[in-house]
């Protein structure tokens, strides 16, 4: 849909219960690898994840992007240096 508006967010936050891990992936295919990628805050929620795909899956995925993560409580913070 955002692609269709032609909207380009600078920041996403997600409080989806578990599901963030679709959407990451998702979006990993169509955004996230761009230099221009937006700041990511999400609530974790450890107890909806599988164990092949958890948070360290979530934060390994965003780092391989270039994402820096950062915990705080109970949200994660990524966010890409921008130069």
């Amino acid at each position: 849909f955002l692609e269709e508006i032609n909207f380009k967010p600078d920041y996403i936050f997600m409080d989806i219960e578990g599901s963030e891990i679709d959407v990451i992936e998702q979006l990993s295919k169509v955004s996230l690898h761009l230099s221009n990628s937006p700041t990511l805050i999400f609530e974790h929620h450890q107890h909806n994840y599988s164990s092949s795909k958890d948070l360290t899956y979530i934060r390994n995925k965003l780092e391989e992007l270039g994402y820096i993560t950062r915990k705080v409580y109970g949200n994660i913070i990524a966010f890409k240096v921008r130069t």
